[in-house]
């Protein structure tokens, strides 16, 4: 099961939060996997951020899409939506 959020910033900008819930009965696990993208302001093409992947050994910091509190939010919201009533 999935779930999408789009946040706008300030600055025009919006960011996809895309979390994927996937469950494998036979090992008993269970994954979130989120997929963040970033549009600006004014452009129709989604940039993705590559999570979990590491491109350079660069000392700079990576540019965060998104916070880590806003993928805690997506996660619950589809925790929400998969919780029996």
């Amino acid at each position: 099961m999935t779930h999408e959020k789009i946040i706008k910033r300030e600055n025009g900008d919006s960011v996809l939060i895309r979390v994927a819930f996937r469950s494998e009965y036979f090992r008993n696990e269970f994954h979130y996997s989120p997929e963040i993208a970033k549009k600006a302001k004014g452009k129709r093409t989604w940039i993705y951020e590559r999570t979990g992947v590491i491109v350079t050994q660069s000392t700079e910091p990576r540019e965060q899409f998104a916070t880590q509190k806003e993928i805690l939010q997506a996660k619950l919201e589809l925790w929400e939506k998969m919780k029996p009533e």
